[in-house]
């Protein structure tokens, strides 16, 4: 089994790519050599230890401000990783603000200590890089938990993702919960699959996750391009096709969303349920499903630019 540095280049069987990952140390060691230097902070394992970005902030979690010229914070491991904002903000470049990513691509492994948890409830705000704000999955099984209740902005370019959750294994869930009365955004209208929350189950063969986003930000997407491409406000996803049983999708949005292809996109094998009270325009409105009606291609079957 490779270890994460040991991909040169995007490996499409796992979630890590190498556009993802700098050296150990890459805070202080150059990526380029005019000096620019990599992530903000490093956190890393190979072994089943948990990685733990945190602080004497909100609930553990960090102060002062973190940035990075490609990643603000990256946290890999194969045990539980938890990146805990207490108040200090985050800023990313050329790639992510956040990345949390359990790398254990073991089915056999429950996943009941893989889980990723991004939260910032502490009120800390995300810059995000060229690609997204945060981006918290699993190779595997595991549960994927992102919370937040500061805002998520672009770096002065409108970015790919606000929120991007997946899970890519047989056994987790999804959770996404972002507090009223924040910004997502700006969100790139041209780039195929852009969303200002993604949160998705990428495999057939996980019949008893579940997704839910709650959400109460204010999503913004900029120039979407109908018929071009496809882009969303929401995009909540489910693979499962049991016909017996699948996991419930299930979508709160007290945001206003403006305007992407599909304000809110929900889709699974079981239960989909989308409850709105906020203002939302889009090529389609809401849209709900109980049947796959649209192909998901996860991040990490997405090409090399994703």
């Amino acid at each position: 089994q490779k270890t994460a540095y040991e991909i040169k280049e995007c490996d499409w069987s796992s979630d890590v790519c190498s556009s993802d990952l700098t050296p150990p140390g890459g805070d202080s060691q150059p990526a380029t050599g005019n000096g620019d230097t990599g992530d903000g902070v490093d956190a890393f394992t190979n072994g089943t230890g948990a990685v733990l970005v945190g602080g004497n902030g909100t609930s553990g979690g960090f102060l002062g401000n973190i940035s990075g010229n490609q990643t603000g914070i990256f946290a890999y491991g194969n045990g539980t990783v938890t990146v805990r904002g207490g108040g200090g903000n985050v800023a990313g470049s050329t790639l992510w603000g956040i990345v949390a990513i359990n790398g254990d691509a073991n089915l056999s492994h429950s996943g009941s200590t893989n889980t990723v948890l991004v939260d910032l409830e502490g009120g800390s705000n995300v810059v995000a890089g060229d690609q997204g704000g945060i981006k918290a999955t699993t190779v595997g099984n595991g549960n994927v938990t992102v919370i937040t209740t500061g805002n998520i902005t672009d770096n002065g370019n409108p970015t790919h993702f606000g929120i991007y959750a997946e899970n890519n294994g047989t056994k987790g869930s999804v959770s996404v919960t972002t507090a009223g009365n924040t910004t997502i955004g700006t969100i790139s209208g041209n780039y195929d699959g852009a969303a200002g929350i993604h949160a998705a189950l990428s495999d057939s063969l996980n019949t008893t996750g579940t997704v839910s986003v709650v959400n109460g930000g204010n999503i913004t997407v900029n120039n979407p391009n109908p018929g071009v491409v496809t882009n969303y406000g929401i995009y909540a996803f489910s693979a499962c096709d049991n016909h017996v049983v699948c996991g419930n999708v299930t979508v709160n949005n007290t945001g206003d969303i403006d305007p992407p292809t599909f304000a809110i996109f929900a889709s699974g094998g079981g239960n989909v349920t989308v409850t709105n009270s906020g203002n939302i325009t889009g090529g389609t409105g809401d849209r709900k499903s109980t049947r796959l009606n649209s192909s998901h291609i996860p991040l990490s079957r997405m090409p090399s630019s994703a």
